[in-house]
């Protein structure tokens, strides 16, 4: 009577990383595994654990207790480079990360931080904090970690004498813009506004580069309140320059600008 003993296929990953672990299985356990390259990947005599050493090929081996032999061959993949682009990303905008073997698949540990399209690498910074981002290609991990700034938000204070404008000198830039866009050379974190009805904002980068607006300033020139029970002439009005006032002697005029501050007072 001839015995004849089961045979499987070993089961697992073709290919390693160098520096990572795979798991290599057969149905038919007690038996033991050997490597016929250990200084490219060697194995667990009996879990079946292969680690990756160097780039190569290396044959791995399973042999029952009743002497039964199956062979499986193995690439050893060299580690991926180190994941390029910025670590530092500002709230609300992108940057691409990229990889030197191409083909693999991105993913993000917390998608509500930051995101990152599968394909191309592109992540999008959202609340401020933390996030791992992984990039894999044959079971290679490469990882990094990219930190999420809050944009800045400048406040404004407005001063009537001499007309300015001013932020907290803690940044690293600004741009002041008017109705029509940018300011030439108003880059200073104060800015003193001409006799001309105009919307001003500031945009400031703090020293993580993230750039943020502050609020809009509504300047308007013009005579706001005057006493009706006294007949004037009031001429331009509004006006970005000289304001005639023609009526009786002997009174007080008080001229204030559209928010109540009071601009001059004017004795006849």
């Amino acid at each position: 009577m001839v015995t004849v003993h089961p045979l499987a296929n070993i089961e697992g990953s073709d290919s390693v990383c160098v520096g990572s672990d795979i798991l290599l299985t057969n149905i038919v356990g007690g038996g033991t595994w050997v490597s016929s390259n250990p200084a490219v990947a060697e194995i667990d005599t009996f879990t079946g654990v292969v680690t990756g050493l160097v780039d190569g090929i290396s044959s791995r081996g399973y042999t029952t207790t009743e002497g039964c032999a199956t062979t499986f061959f193995l690439r050893v993949i060299p580690a991926l480079p180190t994941i390029a682009g910025p670590s530092l990303i500002c709230s609300n905008t992108e940057v691409v990360l990229s990889n030197g073997v191409p083909g693999g698949r991105w993913s993000t540990s917390n998608q509500y931080v930051a995101d990152v399209d599968s394909l191309t690498g592109k992540v999008s910074g959202h609340y401020p904090d933390t996030a791992e981002i992984t990039y894999m290609i044959y079971g290679c991990i490469a990882n990094t970690t990219v930190t999420i700034n809050p944009l800045p938000s400048p406040t404004l204070t407005y001063n009537w004498i001499p007309r300015t404008l001013t932020t907290a000198p803690i940044y690293l830039a600004y741009q002041w813009y008017d109705t029509s866009g940018a300011i030439p050379g108003a880059t200073s974190n104060t800015y003193t506004m001409p006799y001309i009805n105009a919307s001003y904002y500031v945009v400031v980068t703090d020293f993580y580069g993230c750039d943020g607006p502050s609020d809009v300033f509504e300047y308007t020139v013009g005579l706001n309140n005057v006493d009706k029970k006294e007949v004037y002439t009031i001429y331009p009005n509004p006006t970005s320059d000289i304001l005639y006032i023609d009526g009786p002697e002997n009174n007080s005029i008080v001229i204030s600008s559209i928010d109540g501050r009071v601009v001059t007072t004017v004795a006849n």
